[in-house]
C-alpha cells in the first residue's frame, strides 16, 4: 500500500514533465531512483509538502535529480529543451510547449533552484 501511495504521489509530481505513456513509465523509474539516493524522501512527493521551509532544500535536490535522469537538464543545470519538447509533444501543442519553456526554463542561482522553479512553474501549463 505504501508503494502504491508513493507511485500515485510521484506521478502527480512529475506528470508535468512526462505526459506520454513511455515518459510516464520512465518518470516512475527515475522518481524511485532519486528517492533511493536521498533516502526517505517519499513524504516530500506530496504537493502539500513542497513549499514547507523545512523541505525545500530536499525538494530542490529531488527536482534536479529527476530532471537530470529524465534528460531534461545536464549536470550543469542547463535545460535540454529538445528532450522536454519531445516528452511533451505527444500531448501538448507547440504553442503551449513554447510558452512553458519561455516562462519556466529559466536559469536560477543553482541547478537545484532552476529545477525546482521549472517543476513548480510548469504545472501552470500542462
Amino acid at each position: 500500500m505504501k508503494f502504491l501511495k508513493l507511485i500515485v504521489s510521484a506521478t502527480f509530481v512529475v506528470v508535468v514533465l512526462a505526459t506520454s505513456p513511455n515518459s510516464e513509465k520512465n518518470a516512475d523509474k527515475m522518481t524511485i531512483k532519486c528517492l533511493k539516493e536521498i533516502n526517505g524522501l517519499k513524504s516530500l512527493l506530496s504537493p502539500d509538502e513542497w513549499d514547507k521551509p523545512e523541505n525545500i532544500s530536499k525538494v530542490k535536490w529531488f527536482s534536479f535529480c529527476f530532471n537530470k535522469k529524465m534528460g531534461y537538464m545536464n549536470d550543469a543545470g542547463e535545460f535540454q529543451k529538445d528532450a522536454i519538447r519531445k516528452s511533451l509533444s505527444d500531448s501538448h501543442g507547440q504553442k503551449t510547449i513554447d510558452n512553458l519553456l519561455k516562462k519556466c526554463a529559466v536559469k536560477k542561482a543553482t541547478p537545484e533552484e532552476t529545477a525546482y522553479h521549472y517543476q513548480k512553474c510548469s504545472r501552470k501549463f500542462v
